[in-house]
């Protein structure tokens, strides 16, 4: 398709992805009002036959500025362009997928229907899928394409035999399975409840023995207030382990979790650059690019 057919709308990303996929480029502008209300203008919007649409989350926006943005900005498109194609990075409101304690909103259900009005394909990124998967609450063909396996390459030069990859609950499961594809490490994966009501945590760990003298390698998906993380950390130093480290595909860190997490000492802290932040060292352009030219061609 013809550089002239496809214009990506949006911010870094956007701009690096145009480049790998060739299209036009069409910067955003933001402003916020004193009340709150966010205004967003594309200056150099025109005609096109697709429409590709992905800004970025910046460390500490509001996720609810970045969820309105995103909508004001594919209503746009939808009314210059044929064919809408959305990219979120990180999906906001996908781990209420169910309705927890009565009276509580399935949220994730509604910001779907949201989303998807003016768009014709939409794009993720390690979306939350424990109970139910993201074509379960979208009408349109989605797709949830995954960084776990690139983020294990980064730890290709740990020792293969004395490395323990741990998740923190049964729903990092299929992260750490991803994970260890690229590596050949082992895995654990640690049961963890929370209290519905108060949101506390609590991991139990039975077999202490197996983390000793190990390089810990801690994968989950997201990291928000750093609490489940932090509170893993603190078992593990206590079980007599060589080194501790996190690899996450999205490192929300909200408030102190990043200088939180950053005072632990650890040996290695990966995420991807899904959302901007300090140990963004994985790019997920490349898998986004792969993803946007098989559905432009």
């Amino acid at each position: 398709m013809a550089k002239k057919d496809v214009i990506i709308v949006g911010d870094t990303l956007a701009k690096k992805i145009s480049k790998q996929i060739g299209a036009e480029y069409l910067k955003v502008e933001y402003r916020t009002f004193f009340d709150g209300e966010l205004k967003v203008r594309i200056p150099k919007i025109r005609r096109a036959k697709k429409g590709i649409l992905i800004i970025d989350l910046n460390r500490g926006q509001n996720l609810n500025e970045y969820l309105l943005n995103f909508l004001f900005l594919s209503q746009k498109l939808r009314e210059t362009c044929e064919e809408v194609i959305g990219v979120m990075t990180y999906l906001p409101y996908k781990r209420q997928d169910r309705e927890f304690l009565k009276g509580e909103v399935v949220s994730s259900k509604v910001v779907a229907k949201y989303i998807e009005k003016n768009l014709d394909y939409f794009i993720t990124i390690d979306s939350h899928e424990h109970r139910l998967k993201i074509d379960e609450i979208f009408s349109i063909k989605v797709f949830n394409d995954s960084m776990f396996m690139t983020l294990g390459k980064e730890f290709i030069d740990f020792d293969k035999h004395n490395t323990l990859v741990v998740g923190p609950d049964s729903e990092a499961k299929a992260f750490v399975e991803k994970f260890c594809k690229s590596n050949g490490f082992k895995n654990l994966i640690l049961p963890k409840k929370r209290d519905t009501k108060t949101g506390k945590v609590r991991i139990n760990i039975k077999d202490k023995n197996i983390f000793k003298n190990k390089d810990i390698i801690v994968v989950d998906d997201v990291s928000a207030s750093g609490d489940t993380i932090l509170h893993l950390i603190d078992l593990i130093k206590k079980l007599g382990v060589k080194s501790v480290s996190v690899a996450l595909s999205h490192g929300l860190f909200i408030g102190e979790a990043e200088v939180k997490i950053k005072n632990q000492n650890l040996k290695r802290i990966v995420t991807t650059n899904t959302i901007e932040n300090e140990f963004a060292k994985v790019d997920c352009t490349t898998v986004l690019s792969e993803r946007l030219k098989m559905l432009l061609n």
